[in-house]
């Protein structure tokens, strides 16, 4: 269990030992995403094929070390696939919320100096397209979704990859060679911070390549594993955690539908970690707590004691290492009638259920715990 190969100090290195790893095992893949109703694996051989062909373009479009990048899109394949090309050519990703309005994301590209853009969809190229002429160093713009008709100075991903494919083609050498240090900046995230204007934050390989591994000594994850995607990668949590940490393990990444989607989409994914923040944790705390409150006396009177019986029996282990015999019995019995039937809905393999982003308040903790 752990890393696949604890031998990275860049990105690049990191999704290259990976890729190597899993070539031509066609069962093993680190994404899937809904088509048709139905979760749909893209392979490692498929997902780096197309990583270089886009890595490609960018490269022969002036893209090169150190340049701004910047990604405009909800959490989708694209998504993955944009980041490792702009890394693996040692540019810099800078990852925009696909909330943001025209004045922010132009204050943001204007001030990050980005040469690039890749946006998801019409929506997200509107927006560009009404601030592209305040922009002097914004020469490239991609948009992930099929161009139905020419925009100037715009292409599509499919154009992109195809081209891509054509350029290495004749030029196999492109990508060879590429130098990407630890300290080079791996990111730029901009923060609104508490006043002002937004502040983009440095983030360096070797920062994130050591985020990843000292969260895999804790958080044990091997091939079997698959997470639920739905927290925004444009931030640092589900970047590290959901993504970067999950693809050095060989875990597969679903991606929800959408955040509305999400307890649907759990069911289908059967996830086994999922990445989240305290608001969701309030939430689920307060319907079960809700749904209880409309089962019988008996039943009621069950939950609450299972809860109890799970309280104790992790203050046991805190505290001691092991819980004694009797709340160890108690607390096998409070799995079958309870705690069992809780983890059902959350797809019934879950193992982890990380928070992030703000502070978790104990007696949230405690009682997610407890069951």
């Amino acid at each position: 269990m752990g890393l696949i190969n604890s031998n990275f100090n860049t990105l690049p290195e990191l999704f290259s030992s990976i890729f190597t790893h899993y070539k031509g095992q066609s069962s093993k893949f680190p994404l899937a995403r809904k088509i048709n109703g139905v979760y749909e694996p893209i392979s490692y051989d498929l997902l780096q094929e197309d990583v270089r062909h886009c890595a490609a373009y960018l490269k022969e479009n002036g893209i090169g070390a150190r340049d701004r990048v910047a990604i405009l899109s909800e959490n989708r394949p694209g998504w993955y696939m944009a980041d490792m090309a702009i890394l693996m050519l040692g540019a810099v990703n800078v990852p925009l919320y696909p909330s943001l309005p025209p004045n922010q994301i132009e204050y943001i590209l204007r001030n990050c100096g980005a040469k690039g853009i890749i946006v998801s969809n019409m929506l997200q190229l509107g927006k560009i397209l009404s601030i592209w002429q305040k922009l002097p160093d914004l020469s490239l713009v991609i948009v992930m979704n099929r161009l139905e008709e020419t925009i100037e100075e715009v292409v599509d991903l499919n154009q992109v990859k195809d081209e891509g494919k054509a350029i290495l083609e004749k030029k196999p050498w492109l990508l060879d060679e590429i130098d990407v240090e630890p300290d080079d900046i791996a990111t730029l995230i901009y923060t609104s911070g508490t006043t002002g204007l937004p502040k983009g934050v440095m983030l360096t390989h070797r920062n994130l390549c050591e985020n990843v591994k000292s969260c895999s000594t804790v958080i044990r994850l091997d091939e079997t594993d698959r997470s639920l995607s739905f927290l925004p990668l444009s931030h640092a949590y589900e970047r590290t955690g959901g993504y970067y940490l999950l693809f050095s393990c060989g875990a597969a990444i679903y991606l929800a539908e959408s955040v509305e989607t999400v307890s649907l989409n759990i069911a289908e994914a059967r996830p086994t970690i999922i990445f989240t923040v305290p608001r969701l944790f309030d939430r689920i705390k307060a319907n079960t707590l809700k749904q209880i409150s409309n089962e019988s006396a008996v039943k009621q009177k069950i939950f609450f004691w299972a809860l109890h019986t799970g309280e104790e029996f992790h203050r046991e282990m805190n505290e001691k290492g092991k819980a004694g015999f009797a709340v160890s019995i108690q607390h096998s019995l409070a799995d079958k009638l309870v705690y069992s039937k809780i983890r059902k809905k959350f797809g019934g393999k879950l193992r982890y259920f990380v928070s992030g982003g703000a502070a978790l308040p104990q007696k949230v903790g405690e009682f997610f715990q407890a069951l």
